[in-house]
């Protein structure tokens, strides 16, 4: 479908967030129906740096040196991780 949607000129939706909860998967796989969606978020130490779920591109950026460090986004929120981890 994404390759679908390059084609016929479809607009754009970059989306970002520290974290990916349920409800922004629900919104980008949504959204993906009516134009081309990328989800820009935070990496995790498990999780790939590029995916494409759907039709929706999603593009994982690295926020500590080592990929094993990236564990403040996830699992949970991260400003309640950052209040108990300072």
């Amino acid at each position: 479908m994404y390759k679908e949607a390059r084609r016929i000129n479809l607009k754009s939706i970059l989306l970002t967030t520290s974290t990916l909860p349920r409800f922004i998967s629900d919104l980008t796989l949504a959204l993906s129906k009516y134009c081309r969606v990328t989800l820009l978020t935070s990496a995790c130490s498990a999780g790939l740096l590029h995916d494409l779920v759907g039709a929706v591109e999603i593009i994982r950026y690295g926020y500590a040196l080592f990929r094993g460090w990236e564990r403040l986004a996830y699992p949970g929120a991260i400003l309640l991780r950052l209040r108990a981890m300072p």
